[in-house]
């Protein structure tokens, strides 16, 4: 019988073949039909011509072997027609269970939108699909349908997850290369027709309708506090209320494995001081967790009745209900001048982060620009913020403050001290010498006064203060000291001079 294919009586295809060895044999292609059979003959007839004749084989014909079953991989093996042993053929979800095997130590959170993400691009795929079939092309197809239903942010997340997926077989040898390795993820920015602005004339409306002061106070977190629902709600302990310092910790479970994120502080703003206390004075116990209800975040979803509790308001529930609650408190203290390393501390993520995915053009942007209107939240003052006046002298470090008016008090509890103190007084003593003589009219020289203040304040630049305006000399040239007369006319100059 001549090497080739063949078929039985019941028309079972099989390929008659001999060994390196010089041994007929038999090679069935079970449950293949005629036309893939024939297809199969030819590149195995190939193969097997090249390793005959001592050559290395096609590319293309190496790459076909690598994605045959195991069973005929095996096969090839054992007559030597490859060298190397068979390929391990996972399926798309078995390769992501592999890959999920390594995640072990992450959070359920974690592994849950993992598998979320990447089962909508195996739905249309197929999830029992053989990783060591899929082509580029099939991936872009099911990209693309995806494209068609699901937001950018999604599709996004999908890409980068399945391609996590894939590169992981491939670091396994599974697979040569990775199919959706050049295929771009595209932006997981928010979409801006999902944001919301929960201003307070809606707060107020959710709060009154809210059935308890629990509830108010899972309101009030999210809303003035920004606080993350429910992953930074349910750590939250009596214990992390400090409130002589007005301020309260969060633990962050999102941002825990980087360094010094394992949470952060929050000021008691004053919008959330009266929510905190209702529920503190009605919990019998004052240790143990803030809020009770939502400790399992497996199966407790609090959305679900905070868009009930939406609807009972009388408003139509706004696109992701607690994310813009927090991206309606990060617009509204940034719109309020409050500093931005502040807010980013406050909330904890950064500028970067809050352009990306929170912070909103209200329609008062509008009117504002339009010389209409005024700000909201201009006048919002956050706990610990000193106010700010043209008389204010900041030092170097961060967060302390000091006003021309005490400047007869400074010391260690202002942060200054030494030699730096004795400049402030002395800048303190000049200042009020200056203003006292415009006053009266006196004929002190104010300008000589001004500039006594100059060198005092370059003296203070010099131990590391510095003013924050020139509101200091302004003073004395405010006050309309009256003139007194003439400056000489200058004569006889027969050379260039400075007139300053």
């Amino acid at each position: 019988m001549a090497d080739g294919l063949h078929f039985d009586k019941k028309n079972r295809p099989y390929i008659y073949f001999q060994d390196l060895g010089g041994v007929r044999r038999k090679f069935r292609l079970s449950q293949m039909n005629k036309r893939d059979a024939a297809s199969f003959a030819s590149r195995f007839g190939e193969l097997v011509s090249s390793v005959r004749a001592g050559l290395v084989p096609n590319p293309l014909i190496l790459q076909w072997v690598s994605r045959l079953e195991v069973r005929y991989q095996i096969v090839l093996q054992r007559h030597g027609f490859v060298c190397s042993q068979p390929n391990q053929q996972l399926t798309l979800v078995q390769a992501r269970d592999r890959y999920l095997s390594l995640k072990s130590g992450k959070k359920p959170s974690t592994r849950r939108n993992i598998l979320t993400a990447s089962e909508r691009i195996f739905k249309i795929l197929g999830g029992g699909t053989l990783i060591s079939s899929l082509t580029r092309g099939a991936c872009e197809q099911a990209v693309a349908a995806l494209q068609s239903t699901h937001a950018k942010a999604s599709v996004s997340q999908s890409v980068k997850r399945v391609k996590s997926i894939l590169e992981h077989a491939v670091n396994l040898e599974l697979i040569k290369q990775n199919p959706m390795a050049k295929i771009k993820a595209g932006s997981d920015e928010g979409d801006p027709e999902l944001q919301f602005f929960v201003n307070q004339e809606l707060a107020e409306k959710v709060l009154q309708a809210c059935p308890n002061a629990e509830w108010r106070l899972i309101f009030g977190l999210a809303r003035y506090g920004g606080i993350r629902v429910p992953s930074e709600l349910v750590p939250l302990e009596w214990k992390h209320i400090e409130w002589e310092k007005h301020r309260f910790y969060v633990p962050s479970s999102k941002t825990e494995q980087h360094v010094g994120k394992k949470g952060r502080w929050v000021p008691i703003f004053k919008e959330l001081l009266p929510l905190l206390r209702d529920v503190y004075q009605e919990s019998q116990r004052k240790t143990g967790p803030v809020i009770l209800k939502y400790r399992d975040s497996e199966s407790d979803n609090p959305r679900s009745q905070f868009v009930r509790i939406i609807k009972a308001a009388g408003i139509n529930p706004w696109p992701k209900p607690f994310t813009n609650l927090r991206a309606t408190r990060d617009t509204e203290l940034r719109r309020a001048g409050v500093p931005d390393y502040k807010v980013d501390a406050w909330l904890g993520h950064s500028l970067k982060v809050a352009k990306k995915h929170y912070l909103q053009i209200i329609d008062e942007d509008y009117a504002l620009a339009a010389g209409v209107g005024s700000a909201s939240g201009e006048n919002l003052k956050p706990v610990g913020e000193p106010a700010k006046t043209k008389d204010t002298l900041r030092s170097l470090p961060p967060g302390i403050v000091l006003y021309t008016q005490d400047l007869n008090k400074v010391g260690p509890k202002t942060g200054i001290s030494g030699a730096a103190a004795s400049w402030f007084k002395e800048g303190a003593k000049w200042l009020r010498c200056g203003s006292d003589s415009a006053k009266s009219g006196s004929k002190i020289d104010s300008a000589s006064a001004c500039n006594k203040l100059q060198a005092v304040t370059q003296g203070l630049e010099n131990k590391g203060v510095l003013r924050d305006s020139a509101g200091d000399c302004s003073l004395l040239q405010e006050e309309k000291a009256p003139r007194l007369g003439l400056e000489p006319r200058t004569c006889e100059l027969t050379a260039r001079r400075s007139t300053n």
